[in-house]
C-alpha cells in the first residue's frame, strides 16, 4: 500500500530492494524455538537408580522436558478416576507427582530428587495396573512407550499422531487416488548406506515409487506407480531408531532441527512453519540387555543437559550432534514444531462468522485441513460450517437386528472447472455400506441426508494458469449429493490468498476487480492497478470459499389445534401420606439406585428433587420419564428420549440412533434450555405434537426447536419406509397452553410440572394445576415413584481394592456414566 492512510491505495508496484530485504529479515530470522520454553518446569527431575530402572527414568525425564505436553496435563487439572482407564489414572498419577515436585523443590530452593522407594511402589502399581513391564530387555523403554505413554498422551488430546497416504496417479483418466491411509504413533528411522540426516533419509523413503497398480477408476490395463506422503504434521513427533549399528550400514545422523516439507502430501494446505521441527529431547542406550544404561538429553532455554539418573550436567550442542554417531546410541527422539503461530483457524472463523470478534479460544494451525478437521470435529459455531451429514440404516437379514448410523465427511476440495469430482464423491460416501451392531454382517437398508455444509473450501495451486481462469469465471457451483436429492447451490463468498510465510490475504470480487481486507480497519478495500494474474501468483495457495443459504430440510405449516382435556380423567393429586412413605424408603438405598441404565444419588439428586428450591437435575427427569414410559397404561409402547439425546437434536449435533421412533405410539422429548424444562410429547399413534410449558412466555427457541424435531420425525420415517410425511394433511400441532392457572408460580418448579405433565397423558388423564403450596407433595411423589422403581446399588457392588499413589488403601468406584446437573427456573 502506497500513499497515507486516508488516501493511499493497493498498487502492484515492484517495492524497493531495501524494503524487500526489511521484510524478508523480519520473515526468515523469526525464532520461533524461544516458544518452548514456555511451560517447562522450572528443575529437572533427579531420579535414584533402584536397579535397572534407568529406562523409567529416562522416558518420564523426556517427557517432563516438554513444556507443552506439561502444560496439557496440567490443565487437565484433577482426573476424576470414576472416568478414565486405570492404566491412564496410575500414570497420570505418577507423572503429576513429579511434576508437583519440580515446583515445590524449586520454590523451597531444593533439588528434585525421587528416591528409590518410591520408584519401586510406582512399578507396583503400574503391574496393578496391568503393565506387563520386562525391565531386562533391550528395548524395554519402548515397549513402555507404546503400551503406556501413547494411550496417556492420547487421552490428553496431546497431538503427535500423523497418518501417512499411499496414493497413485492414473495416466489414463489423470485422478489421484488414495489406495491406503494408516495412522501412526512414531517413525521408525532405518539405518542407511551413508551416514544421512533424517530430512534426506526421510525424503528417499517417500521418493521412490512402491509399487505398481491398477486404477480402480477407470479399469484399465495399465499399471500406475504408488507414492507416499503425509497428511499431517501433529504437533509432536517421536521416532525411534535401532541404537546398535549393524555391517555396513550407518547410524542416521541426529540434528536439532528436521523440515518435513518434501514429504507433505500435495492436498495439504499449509505454510512453511507448519513442517518445521525442533529437537526438544533423546534417549540413548549404551550396553547389551544384562548390561546396559538409559540416559536421556534434554534441551532447555537454548541449552542441553544429560540427564543420567541423579546426574544432571550441562552439555555443550558440539559434543552431542557434531561426533554423535561415535558416542550418542539414540533410541528414541522427541520433536516438537514450536510455532505457536495460527493462520488457519482464525481465517476459518473470520470467514465462517463474516468476521466477528473471535469469542472463544481457538487451537492454533497451520494447515488448513487441520483447521477444518477442529472446525468439523467442535462446534464452535451454531450452523454446520463443513460437515456432511448423513444418516444410515440397515435391517440386517441375518440377525435381524436394526442399526442405525450418523455419517460425516468434510475435505478441502480440489478447484476445477465444475463440481462433478465433489458430487462424484459425495455420492459414494452415501451409499457406502454399514456394519451390523450385532453380527457385523456389511450392508445398507436405506439412508437419508440429515444435513448438508452451509460452506465448501475448493483449493487450487496458485501458479496454475487454471486458478487465474477461476478466479475471473467461477462465481456459483452445483453440488448433487446423490440421485434423490435436488442439487445445492453454492456461491462464491471469499478468495484467501495463502502466503508461504504464515499469513493469508482475503478477497472478495467485486463487479470491477477486487477488494482486499485491512487488517488494520477491518474493512474490505478495492484493490487497484492489480491483474487477477498478479493477485493469484502471490502465493502457494488460493482457497476459495462458497456459501449455501439452503436447507435439507424445510419445516411445513401444521394446522394448530387446542388440546381438548375433556375426554380424559380426572387428574390424581398425590396423597399426603407420600412424604412418610418417601422418608421410610430412603433408607433401604444407600448411596447410590439404579432406574434402567441411569444411577440417581441419594445425597445429591434425591436431595435436591425434595427440597421446594432445588433445581431438578436431568437425573431424575430421565429416570422418572423411564418409569412413566414403561408403567404406560392401555398397552401404549412409549419411548422417553434422554435429555442430552433431545439436546443433540434440538442443536443440530445428532450423535447416534438407538431406535426407531415407529415401533413406538409416543415419544417424551424433554428440552432444558437457558436453565429452564420444558416438555414436547409426540403422539405417533394420533399425528399429534403436544408443547406443554409451564413458563410459555419464556425467552426459548421454541419454533426452532420444534422445527428440528419434525425434521427427526420424518428422517425416522423416511429410514423405515422409504418416504415423506405429509405434514401439512395429516399433523395436528398443540401450542403451551396460556391458562395461567397451569403455570408456575416459582423459579424452581419447571421440572415438576414436566414429569407431572408426562405421566398425565401418557395415564389419559387431565393436567391439572399444581397449587403452590402442594409443591412439596407432587415432589415426594415424584421421589416416591422413582424409590418405588429403583434397584439398590451395593458399596461391594461398586468398589475394587486397589492400591493408590500415597501407599493407602482405597476403593474405587465403578465407571459410571455422570451428567452434568442443570440448573432450571
Amino acid at each position: 500500500k502506497t500513499g497515507k492512510p486516508a488516501t493511499g491505495i493497493y498498487t502492484s508496484t515492484t517495492p524497493s530492494m531495501n524494503l524487500m530485504a526489511m521484510v524478508n529479515t523480519r520473515l526468515l530470522g523469526r525464532n520461533d524455538d524461544v516458544n518452548l520454553d514456555a511451560g517447562q518446569l522450572p528443575l529437572f527431575i533427579r531420579f535414584e537408580n533402584a536397579g535397572n530402572t534407568c529406562w523409567f527414568n529416562s522416558i518420564f525425564q523426556m517427557l517432563l522436558a516438554s513444556g507443552h505436553i506439561i502444560e496439557r496435563i496440567r490443565k487437565f487439572h484433577i482426573i476424576d478416576d470414576d472416568l478414565v482407564p486405570c492404566k491412564v489414572m496410575v500414570l497420570s498419577g505418577i507423572l503429576n507427582v513429579f511434576i508437583s515436585k519440580s515446583i515445590n523443590c524449586h520454590t523451597d530452593g531444593r533439588k528434585a530428587i525421587v528416591n528409590k522407594s518410591f520408584i519401586i511402589d510406582q512399578f507396583r502399581y503400574l503391574r496393578w495396573a496391568g503393565f506387563d513391564i520386562e525391565t531386562y530387555k533391550q528395548f524395554c523403554v519402548f515397549d513402555f512407550f507404546q503400551i503406556a505413554i501413547i494411550p496417556m498422551l492420547l487421552f490428553y488430546d496431546i497431538d503427535f499422531q500423523y497418518v501417512l497416504d499411499k496414493s497413485m496417479q492414473c495416466s489414463s483418466c489423470k485422478k489421484i487416488i488414495s489406495v491406503t491411509q494408516q495412522t501412526w504413533d512414531y517413525f521408525l528411522v532405518q539405518q542407511t548406506a551413508n551416514e544421512e540426516t533424517i530430512d534426506n533419509i526421510m525424503a528417499d523413503l517417500f521418493g521412490p515409487i512402491l509399487e505398481m497398480q491398477l486404477c480402480l477408476n477407470c479399469l484399465t490395463n495399465d499399471l500406475h506407480p504408488t507414492l507416499m506422503s503425509i497428511l499431517n504434521c501433529p504437533k509432536h513427533l517421536f521416532l525411534r531408531f535401532d541404537p546398535f549399528v549393524t555391517k555396513y550400514r550407518k547410524r542416521p545422523k541426529l540434528t536439532t532441527h528436521v523440515d518435513f516439507a518434501k514429504n507433505l502430501s500435495n492436498n495439504v494446505i499449509w505454510t512453511r512453519s507448519y513442517s518445521r521441527y525442533t529437537l526438544q529431547s533423546f534417549i540413548v542406550f549404551n550396553g547389551t540387555d544384562d548390561n546396559g544404561h538409559y540416559m536421556t538429553y534434554a534441551r532447555s532455554k537454548q541449552d542441553w543437559y544429560c540427564l543420567n539418573d541423579t546426574n544432571i550436567t550441562l552439555v555443550k550442542s558440539s559434543s552431542i550432534f557434531e561426533d554423535q554417531a561415535k558416542d550418542q546410541p539414540v533410541m528414541m527422539a522427541h520433536f516438537t514444531r514450536p510455532s505457536e503461530l495460527d493462520v488457519f483457524s482464525s481465517a476459518l472463523w473470520n470467514v465462517f462468522t463474516k468476521f466477528s470478534p473471535i469469542n472463544i479460544s481457538l487451537t492454533p494451525h497451520l494447515s488448513l485441513n487441520d483447521a477444518a478437521n477442529y472446525f468439523s470435529k467442535h462446534h464452535l459455531i451454531e450452523n454446520n460450517p463443513l460437515n456432511l451429514v448423513v444418516i444410515k440404516f440397515f435391517n440386517c437379514s441375518s440377525c435381524k437386528t436394526e442399526t442405525f448410523t450418523i455419517a460425516r465427511m468434510h475435505e478441502v476440495w480440489q478447484m476445477k472447472n465444475d463440481a462433478s469430482h465433489v458430487t462424484h464423491k459425495r455420492n459414494s460416501f452415501m451409499y457406502e455400506e454399514i456394519k451390523c451392531s450385532s453380527c457385523k454382517t456389511s450392508g445398507l437398508t436405506n439412508f437419508v441426508l440429515y444435513d448438508i455444509p452451509q460452506f465448501l473450501l475448493l483449493k487450487t495451486d496458485s501458479a496454475g494458469t487454471d486458478c487465474i481462469s477461476l478466479i475471473d469465471d467461477i462465481n456459483q457451483i452445483r453440488i448433487q449429493p446423490s440421485d434423490t436429492h435436488l442439487p445445492f447451490h453454492y456461491h462464491v463468498q471469499e478468495v484467501l490468498i495463502v502466503l508461504e510465510e504464515d499469513d493469508i490475504v482475503y478477497l472478495r470480487k467485486t463487479t470491477n476487480g477486487y477488494s482486499s481486507l485491512n487488517k488494520t480497519t477491518g474493512q474490505f478495500e478495492e484493490l487497484r492497478n492489480v491483474s487477477a494474474c498478479e493477485t493469484g501468483q502471490a502465493s502457494l495457495w488460493t482457497i476459495f470459499v462458497y456459501e449455501t443459504d439452503e436447507n435439507v430440510f424445510y419445516p411445513p405449516i401444521i394446522d394448530k389445534i387446542t388440546f381438548d382435556q375433556s375426554t380424559l380423567a380426572d387428574g390424581i393429586e398425590p396423597d399426603i401420606w407420600t412424604i412418610d412413605t418417601v422418608q421410610d424408603l430412603l433408607p433401604t438405598f444407600t448411596d447410590i439406585l439404579r432406574v434402567g441404565s441411569i444411577q440417581i444419588k441419594k445425597k445429591d439428586d434425591i436431595k435436591l428433587l425434595l427440597d421446594n428450591d432445588g433445581d431438578i437435575n436431568d437425573l431424575i427427569i430421565d429416570g422418572h420419564l423411564f418409569i412413566t414410559a414403561t408403567t404406560a397404561t392401555f398397552h401404549k409402547r412409549v419411548l422417553a428420549m434422554e435429555t442430552h439425546t433431545v439436546s443433540e437434536i434440538i442443536q443440530k449435533k445428532v450423535k447416534h440412533i438407538k431406535k426407531s421412533w415407529f415401533d413406538y405410539d409416543i415419544i417424551l422429548c424433554p428440552i432444558n434450555q437457558k436453565h429452564h424444562w420444558y416438555l414436547v410429547i409426540i403422539d405417533l399413534e394420533r399425528n399429534l405434537i403436544i408443547q406443554y410449558d409451564s413458563l410459555p412466555t419464556h425467552d426459548i427457541p421454541r419454533r426452532q426447536n420444534l422445527q428440528r424435531l419434525i425434521h427427526m420425525i420424518n428422517i425416522h420415517n423416511f429410514l423405515k419406509n422409504g418416504s415423506d410425511i405429509d405434514f401439512q394433511t395429516g399433523w395436528k400441532l398443540s401450542e403451551p397452553s396460556e391458562d395461567f392457572d397451569l403455570h408456575q408460580n416459582d423459579q424452581h418448579s419447571c421440572g415438576v410440572y414436566l414429569l407431572t405433565q408426562a405421566k398425565a397423558y401418557i395415564n389419559r388423564e387431565q393436567h391439572q394445576p399444581i397449587p403452590q403450596d402442594e409443591i412439596t407433595l407432587y415432589r415426594h411423589q415424584i421421589a416416591e415413584d422413582i424409590l418405588r422403581k429403583a434397584e439398590p446399588i451395593s458399596d461391594d457392588s461398586i468398589s475394587d481394592t486397589s492400591p493408590t499413589l500415597n501407599n493407602a488403601s482405597k476403593k474405587q468406584p465403578q465407571k459410571t456414566a455422570t451428567k452434568a446437573k442443570q440448573k432450571q427456573n
